[in-house]
C-alpha cells in the first residue's frame, strides 16, 4: 500500500496546528446516490436548501452527488440533463449498483466478499480523491446515503464540539463478527442447554478440520436450521446430511476469513451518515487505489479507519441517529431493483412511530432508510426536520 505523505510528515504538521472548530468550517457534504434515485435527490436538494438560512453565517458548505457511471443510452441522456440543471453532480465512473450485491440486504452481507468492487465503496474513496484535488480547502466531509436526511445545523453542532483533524463521527459498532451465525440472537444455544449430540460432534469435528468462516456456535446455529431434530419437533439427519449442511453455510463466511484475515471487524460508523475531518479523509483519498473495495462499504470502512494512527472516535449518540440496522435490508427507493425487507420496513416505521407510539426521528441530527413517500409525509421544510405527524 502506498501511504499517503498526510499519514506522516503533514499530518504531524496538522496535528501540531491550532484546529478550527465547526464555527467557520468548511464542510464538504459527500451523498453516495444511484441514477435511479432521482426523486431522493429532489428531496435531498430541498432539504439542504431547508437546512441553509439555520447554519451559523461562518459556516461553508457545499454538497455534491457522488455517482458512478449511468446504464443504458436513456440513463445517460437523464444523467447529463440532471447535471447540467442542478451542477452538484459527480460522476465517478465504476459500477452503478451492485450486481450481486444482494447480499449485503442480508445478515450474511455483513461478511459477504464480491468478485467485483462495491460500487458504494468505490464512490466513498473516488469521492475523497476528487475532493482532496477539487475542493482541497476542505476542512471536515459529511457523508450520507441517498436514502438517509441529515439535519445539517445539529451534525455541525457534533463537530463543533468533538472538532478534531483525525475526527470520526458517527453510530459506531464494535466487535462485528464476520462469521456465520454470529449474533443469530434467539437462534444462538443458549450456554447451559443439552446440544444434540450429533450437532455437537460434527461442528467440533468441522471446526477443527476446516477452521475459518464459522466458530462452534455458528456451526451448531447451521445445524439447528437444516436439522433441528426429533426433540425440537422436526427431523433428524444423518451425519452426511449434517456435515453436508454446515459446510455449504461455512462457505458463505469463509471468502471473508481469506479477505479480511480476521473474524472481527475493527470499529466501523453506520453508514447511513458519519462525518470525516481533514486527516481521515484526505488518507482515504490519498490511498484510494489501494484500500480494500470488495466488502459491505460500512464495514470496510473500520478497516480503512484501522490503518490510521489515533483516530479520534466519537460515537453519536442513540437519540440523535435513527436508521435501520445494517444488514436489516434494503428500502423502497434504494435502487430500481432493490428490494424490500420486512426488517428494514419495520425498523424505519418504527423510528417514525416508536414502540410506546414515541416519535424517534424529531429532534435527530440523521434519519437513515427513507423513501420518498417518507420524505413526501414526513418533511417539513419550514423547520428542516422530519416529523411524525
Amino acid at each position: 500500500m502506498s501511504v499517503s505523505s498526510l499519514t506522516l510528515g503533514a499530518l504531524l504538521l496538522l496535528l501540531q496546528q491550532p484546529w478550527q472548530t465547526a464555527h467557520g468550517a468548511r464542510v464538504q457534504v459527500m451523498v453516495t446516490s444511484e441514477w435511479d434515485n432521482l426523486n431522493l435527490r429532489l428531496y435531498l436538494r430541498k432539504s439542504f436548501e431547508s437546512c441553509a438560512p439555520r447554519l451559523l453565517a461562518e459556516h461553508s458548505v457545499e454538497h455534491h452527488f457522488f455517482m458512478g457511471s449511468p446504464e443504458g443510452a436513456q440513463a445517460e441522456v437523464a444523467a447529463a440533463q440532471e447535471a447540467q440543471t442542478f451542477h452538484d453532480i459527480v460522476p465517478l465512473g465504476g459500477p452503478d449498483s451492485d450486481t450481486s450485491a444482494s447480499g449485503f440486504a442480508v445478515a450474511q452481507g455483513i461478511f459477504k466478499v464480491l468478485q467485483e468492487p462495491a460500487a458504494r465503496a468505490v464512490r466513498i474513496l473516488r469521492g475523497m480523491a476528487w475532493l482532496l484535488k477539487e475542493r482541497a480547502d476542505f476542512e471536515y466531509v459529511v457523508q450520507l446515503q441517498d436514502t438517509s436526511f441529515v439535519q445539517l445545523p445539529r451534525l455541525l453542532a457534533q463537530l463543533d464540539a468533538h472538532a478534531h483533524p483525525l475526527l470520526a463521527l458517527g453510530r459506531l459498532s464494535t466487535d462485528t463478527p464476520l462469521t456465520y451465525g454470529a449474533g443469530a440472537g434467539d437462534e444462538e444455544p443458549c450456554e447451559t442447554c443439552e446440544l444434540d449430540p450429533v450437532h455437537e460432534r460434527v461442528c467440533i469435528d468441522r471446526t477443527r478440520s476446516v477452521p475459518g468462516g464459522m466458530e462452534f456456535r455458528g456451526c451448531i446455529v447451521a445445524a439447528l436450521r437444516c436439522c433441528p431434530g426429533a426433540a425440537a419437533g422436526g427431523r433428524s439427519c444423518s451425519v452426511e446430511e449434517l456435515t453436508e449442511c454446515v459446510s455449504t453455510a461455512q462457505s458463505t463466511a469463509y471468502p471473508a476469513a481469506v479477505y479480511f484475515g480476521t473474524t472481527v471487524a475493527p470499529r466501523w460508523p453506520h453508514g447511513a451518515a458519519w462525518a470525516l475531518g481533514r486527516g481521515v479523509a484526505g488518507f482515504l483519498g490519498e490511498n484510494a487505489l489501494d484500500l480494500k473495495i470488495r466488502g459491505m462499504p460500512d464495514i470496510l470502512m473500520g478497516f480503512w479507519l484501522a490503518g490510521l494512527e489515533d483516530v479520534h472516535f466519537v460515537d453519536l449518540p442513540a437519540e440523535l441517529f435513527a436508521a435501520p440496522p445494517v444488514g436489516a435490508g434494503a428500502v423502497a427507493g434504494a435502487g430500481a431493483g432493490a428490494a424490500v425487507s420486512a426488517a428494514a420496513a419495520a425498523a424505519v416505521e418504527e423510528a417514525f412511530a416508536g414502540v410506546d407510539g414515541g416519535c424517534r426521528v424529531e429532534g435527530t441530527a440523521v434519519v437513515g432508510g427513507l423513501s420518498p413517500e417518507h420524505w413526501a409525509l414526513h418533511f417539513d421544510v419550514e423547520s428542516c426536520e422530519m416529523r411524525c405527524d
